[in-house]
Formats: C-alpha cells, structure tokens, sequence
C-alpha cells in the first residue's frame, strides 16, 4: 500500500461525458497512477448537484492518487437513491435509470479505458450509503467491498419506508414516480430486507451519534443542529442494521463514534480512514 500523501492541490480530477438512456451523464475521474483496472466508485448524497459530485470539493479522493485505483465519482442523481424509477421524475421527461447506468453502461464506457468491470469497490454518503450497499448486494459481479457512511439502513421498522419516501419529496421529486408506494422496489432497496443477500460481501459502515466537534459549533449553529439530528437518525437505523446483519450471522467492520455531524468534513475523514480496508478489498484476498 503507498504512503498516505494528499495533496489537494495537486490532485486531479478529468471530466467524462458518458452516454446513457438518461442522457449524457458527467463522470469526474482520478485515474490510477499505474494505469491498473481496479476502481473505486463514490456515491453523493440528497443534494447531489448536477455540476460537480460532492466528494470533488473535499480532499478525501486525493487520498488515493498514490494507489492504483482510479477513483470515479458520478455526477448527479439529486434524490434518486440510485435506483431506477419506474416513470421519469423531471419535466424534461428524460427517464431515470441509474442502476442500469452504474452496474452497465458506466461500468462498459469505463472498460474502453482498461477498467475492470469486476474489481471495483464502491463507497456512498448519506442517501448514496444505502445505494452502495444494494448495487453490491445485486451486483457482486461487479463489487468486492461497500462502504456506507452515515445511511439510513434500516427501512424495515414502523415508519421506515415512509421516512425514505419524505425525505425525497424534500428533495422536490415525488416517490411514486420511482415506484408505486406499495411496490416490491422499496423492499428491494431497503438495506434491512436485502441483508441476506451481503454474506461474505466485505463491508465497512460508519455512523457517528451526532456529537458536533469544537469548530462546528460554534460557526453555524442552526446548520449544526440539524445535521446532528439526521445523523443521530443514521446512527440509530445502523445500529438496527447490525443487529440485522448479526443475526443473519454477517460479519462487518463498524466504525460507530460519538463525534460526528451528518456533514462531508466528517465524510471526509471517514473515507481517508476507510482507504486501507478498500485498498485491500480490491486485492480481492
């Protein structure tokens, strides 16, 4: 494994325009630095804007130009969950398909360039935390390792799916239009209900209780409350899952500290910590 060295500034990131049925979608990309196959996939969150991924504006994939990996960061999807919706969600009319976009045609475009269709590791935040658990899940073809930082994973308990369901009408989009809200595609999304389907998947779930460090509180203290509350509700529904993944007899590396706010810099942090457990993932022993 290479020294850990990043440096921000040096660190960069070409922009790809990918076909898809959605349309052209914008991938950034830090390609490995000795031209190896592996890749690692990193998922946005709610707000994912359709300029930049929101792991672009941090240091954490920096982190990784010094290994053979190149690290791929999809562009968009602001609410999706990464799924395919059953009807087109904007009024441009443009379908949704982004399952079919990051486990096909993504993966195919990447493969004109030497990338491996099958040793990829795959990381999301947030909303993309639970998305990175079930293209694993589904895919294990295409995945050795999800990471999930600071999901809601246990859709399964009174209220669950209909929690998920808000949160995207925040986002202004409507959940029907991914799916009937009686449909099988909630379950199938759940991290609750597809938790057989990840033994033997290596896992890495990180969820802190919300606890602010010294900075946050005191710079914004409206925003800093509730990005504890969201992630005091992250840490709870993990903490379900793992007794769901426990009882399934599912092993995973937990990282589960007090400190921590629903927010990319502790994000940020939690990937650099994760980078030896992708690294060895993708050596697939």
């Amino acid at each position: 494994m290479a020294p850990l060295e990043a440096n921000a500034a040096a660190c960069q990131f070409e922009t790809l325009t990918v076909p898809s049925t959605m349309g052209p979608v914008t991938v950034q990309v830090q390609w490995a630095n000795a031209g190896g196959d592996a890749a690692l996939y990193l998922l946005d969150g709610l707000r994912a804007s359709d300029l930049a991924s929101g792991w672009s504006n941090t240091s954490a994939p920096c982190t990784f130009q010094n290994d053979d990996v190149t690290v791929v960061m999809p562009v968009g999807g602001h609410g999706s969950w990464y799924v395919d919706w059953a009807h087109p969600p904007a009024a441009d009319g443009r379908p949704w398909h982004w399952e079919m976009f990051l486990t096909d045609e993504l993966p195919t475009f990447l493969s004109r360039y030497g990338i491996s269709r099958h040793r990829n590791a795959v990381v999301g935040v947030s909303m993309g935390a639970s998305a990175a658990l079930m293209l694993a899940a589904y895919h294990r073809e295409q995945f050795l390792s999800a990471t999930a930082l600071s999901g809601y994973l246990d859709w399964h308990s009174p209220g669950g799916s209909s929690t998920v369901q808000s949160i995207i009408a925040v986002a202004g989009l409507d959940p029907q239009l991914l799916s009937p809200l009686d449909g099988l595609q909630w379950d199938r999304m759940d991290p609750y209900s597809f938790a057989p389907r990840l033994h033997g998947l290596p896992m890495h779930i990180y969820a802190a209780q919300g606890a602010p460090n010294t900075t946050e509180s005191s710079e914004d203290p409206l925003a800093t409350l509730g990005a504890m509350a969201i992630e005091s509700l992250a840490y709870s529904s993990t903490l379900r899952f793992q007794q769901r993944l426990e009882s399934l007899g599912i092993a995973a590396d937990y990282v589960l500290p007090r400190t921590g706010t629903h927010s990319w810099s502790h994000w940020s942090d939690a990937l650099v910590a994760a980078r030896p457990f992708i690294l060895h993932s993708l050596q697939g022993d």
